[in-house]
């Protein structure tokens, strides 16, 4: 199992995933903060369908739990690569879904994935906010999580 990279403020600040899930070439934690509208995803390594199946179930199961529209906060500066058919998938749900999305938020540090954001950026029409330090991220979560928006 890896050790989440969130500084020990945003640990406290999540507590436990609502969902885990672990294979031998990833991992992903995720949390739904209800009342906020607010989802958190944290991935490691390789990002395959089976992966993102994972992502789209804790989504829907934050759509059934609030009214809001949902904030996306993703942090996937540790992943290394992802399947063509997996970054697909993510950008059909998401056109789907955009009217119930305020934003997405993405961590990143590889050049991989920082194209393949970009690339699904332009396909969902800019909801995505890129970053690639963690402490601006961090206060961006933090932020959402403190101050509740409207529905």
């Amino acid at each position: 199992m890896v050790v989440s990279a969130f500084s020990q403020q945003v640990r406290a600040r999540l507590g436990q995933p609502t969902l885990v899930e672990e294979d031998a070439r990833a991992w992903y934690q995720g949390w739904i903060f209800s009342e906020e509208g607010v989802v958190v995803q944290q991935v490691s390594g390789h990002i395959s369908t089976g992966l993102v199946e994972v992502s789209i179930t804790l989504c829907e199961r934050a759509l059934g739990a609030t009214k809001r529209r949902l904030l996306l906060m993703d942090d996937l500066a540790e992943v290394t690569s992802y399947d063509s058919a997996a970054r697909v998938k993510s950008v059909d749900w998401g056109r789907v879904n955009q009217d119930k999305l305020e934003g997405v938020h993405v961590l990143l540090k590889s050049k991989l994935i920082a194209m393949a954001v970009s690339v699904a950026n332009i396909a969902l029409r800019d909801p995505m906010t890129p970053y690639s330090e963690r402490e601006p991220f961090e206060l961006r979560l933090l932020e959402a999580l403190r101050h509740p928006r409207r529905s």
